[in-house]
């Protein structure tokens, strides 16, 4: 009888230390994981940012007396700029 309770307490440490091993690791790699995708998400959308309004700036330079078509060329140029980052993205970012 006293090796029946032994089994069972071994079981229930061997399932514990599973599932220590096969989640709780896991999780915690993924949450460092996590952390350093919304810092560098966060970093591309503030350079982006940046980009575009040089664009825009620059285009306002370059023709002053077109209002609209400066703004409508930023817009495309962010546009196109948001479909290359999702275009890296999804294809995994290599070649």
């Amino acid at each position: 009888m006293a090796e029946s309770g032994n089994a069972i307490s071994e079981a229930i440490d061997m399932v514990k230390a599973y599932a220590k091993q096969e989640i709780v690791d896991p999780l915690k790699h993924l949450s460092t994981f996590f952390k350093w995708g919304v810092i560098g998400a966060v970093l591309v959308l503030f350079g982006s940012i940046l980009l575009v309004l040089g664009l825009l700036r620059w285009l306002q330079d370059v023709w002053p007396a077109h209002d609209w078509l400066t703004y409508l060329l930023a817009w495309f140029g962010a546009v196109g700029l948001t479909g290359l980052t999702a275009l890296v993205i999804f294809r995994g970012g290599e070649s």
